[in-house]
């Protein structure tokens, strides 16, 4: 088996890759195997990795993408972050990130660890939102044109960061290899037990395209958006 050279550029970014996975590990309690069934991983991507017997390189850019997508960097820090609000049994705050899910042709990965602001409400105000829990919901901004007119640029949306598990017809927010996007994803059944998913826009000017579940990293579903009257 090869050896690492100290020399190799490959051997620094390797270093970098095993710290923060073991940051990830003890912050999050996932062996290494969970974590990578969380970001849609082949079940030994990780364990093989942090194995110096059975790799000498470096985790791929997509493959890093995917892991900071699920789990952000545990040793960046957040610097002015706001403080989380007093609240009472009949209000919910909820974070919102300084990220835009575009509806348009993708953005950057975000790392949606580190709240901007705070948005309390009263509990009355969420009665008919459908969520995995009110502590799961997140806010984050439409950029782009390609969801209208169901949502329009510098709408805020609501997301359900808890809803990751695409099993069903609707609208996501995702990470489709180029950017995060706000979506609406069909299921498409094939041939034994395999499936795709149909990217759709709203707006007939996108086209729409399919992809293998494994490249796409779900942020949230899509629970409801603001509506100002």
């Amino acid at each position: 088996m090869p050896q690492p050279s100290p020399d190799n550029p490959d051997n620094a970014v390797r270093t970098r890759q095993k710290a923060w996975i073991d940051a990830i590990r003890q912050a999050s309690g996932h062996s290494y195997s969970r974590i990578a069934r969380e970001c849609g991983l082949a079940q030994t991507t990780v364990s093989r990795f942090m194995d110096d017997a059975q790799t000498t390189g470096a985790l791929s850019a997509r493959t890093e993408a995917r892991i900071s997508q699920r789990y952000g960097d545990p040793q960046a820090p957040a610097p002015h972050a706001p403080a989380l609000p007093t609240t009472d049994a009949q209000t919910l705050s909820i974070p919102e990130y300084d990220v835009a899910a575009s509806a348009g042709d993708g953005l950057m990965v975000p790392e949606m660890q580190h709240p901007s602001r705070y948005w309390t409400l009263p509990l009355e105000a969420l009665h008919g939102i459908r969520a995995s829990a009110l502590g799961k919901l997140a806010i984050l901004t439409v950029a782009g044109d390609s969801m209208l007119p169901d949502y329009a640029p510098g709408e805020k949306i609501l997301v359900d960061t808890g809803d990751r598990r695409i099993t069903h017809d609707g609208a996501f927010v995702l990470w489709n290899g180029a950017g995060l996007v706000v979506k609406m994803v069909q299921v498409i059944p094939g041939p034994r037990g395999t499936r795709r998913l149909r990217i759709i826009s709203k707006n007939a000017d996108y086209p729409p395209y399919e992809l293998p579940p494994e490249d796409v990293v779900v942020s949230g579903r899509v629970a409801g958006k603001w509506v100002w009257k």
